[in-house]
């Protein structure tokens, strides 16, 4: 792989890896495609990177970033898009679904950072300090629009489960998928003993369906390394469905019996496969997989309803 400036590489033909590292150990990624004098940027990372992928840009060579694509609204993919949509004039596209978060940072803290959990001027800081603010989208996405970028074609697949607007893009002509979030147990997650971040579970699964019937020769994730060969591919969907089984065994052995409060499934969840950055973050994950074993009648969530005088 040729180096093509100080932290860009080139991993395929016309497609760049940009990499920075966040909350000290999860390394993000963001991608640039070039093609026929034209560029588009996949996520944006958080706002530090903003200034890295502006050096990028111009240091590849003169070309004209026709458009920035989002993946999902969340701070670690879209940190540096409004900085970067000034200095460029690219066109900003995301699935109509997550373009609220986008084009609302307010919204989106309440959503990621407080769904759970109060809020706080740490965590308030805490963002602030990875988003460099709202930006407004200029092309809402929705599952199989088609963006060209010179002669390569970008298929947009709706991916939902992570966030609801979550979208992979399938490159063809490459054989490439670019995935964000959407694979959340690679083995480098593994390795990581990382929880994973899921908003609906059945989504989330029909999602890893949808994407295991491509036919791609390389996966590029949001986030750690490329994956590439047939075998390897196959190796990291095997990993991804057998933590996905792993979630529900775990619950279903921890509510053997017992009757439990959100937090305090959480908290032994995490003990036993892996924590987040981010308690939120891990209560959310728990509760969209008792979510579905709710509606699948595998447990029983009670709750009384009442008019009120």
């Amino acid at each position: 792989m040729e180096k093509a400036s100080e932290d860009a590489v080139e991993v395929l033909e016309g497609v760049y890896l940009i990499k920075d590292v966040y909350w000290k150990f999860i390394e993000i990624n963001t991608f640039l495609i070039i093609s026929g004098g034209e560029a588009t940027l996949i996520d944006t990372g958080i706002k530090m990177m903003g200034q890295k992928i502006l050096k990028h840009l111009y240091a590849l060579k003169k070309i004209q970033l026709k458009y920035i694509i989002i993946t999902h609204a969340h701070n670690d993919h879209l940190g540096s898009a409004c900085m970067l949509k000034e200095k460029t004039k690219a066109e900003i596209a995301c699935h109509l679904l997550d373009v609220p978060w986008l084009e609302d940072t307010d919204l989106q803290f309440k959503e990621t950072y407080c769904r759970f959990t109060p809020p706080s001027k740490k965590k308030r800081k805490s963002f602030d300090k990875v988003v460099g603010g709202s930006v407004r989208c200029d092309i809402i996405l929705r599952d199989m629009d088609v963006l060209e970028v010179g002669d390569l074609k970008l298929i947009i697949i709706h991916s939902p489960g992570h966030t609801s607007g979550s979208i992979s893009i399938y490159v063809p002509k490459l054989r490439a998928l670019f995935t964000g979030d959407n694979l959340q147990w690679t083995s480098d997650f593994l390795k990581k003993g990382h929880l994973g971040l899921i908003s609906d579970a059945q989504l989330y699964y029909n999602t890893l369906k949808k994407l295991q019937q491509l036919n791609v020769r390389y996966i590029l994730p949001g986030h750690y390394s490329v994956i590439s060969g047939k075998n390897n591919i196959n190796k990291t969907f095997s990993l991804c469905f057998k933590q996905y089984n792993k979630f529900e065994e775990e619950l279903l052995s921890i509510l053997r019996g017992r009757s439990l409060m959100l937090r305090e499934i959480k908290n032994e969840l995490v003990s036993r496969i892996g924590a987040h950055a981010d308690e939120d973050a891990e209560l959310c994950t728990t509760y969209a997989f008792l979510d579905k074993l709710v509606k699948n009648g595998k447990i029983l969530k009670r709750e009384e309803w009442y008019i009120l005088a």
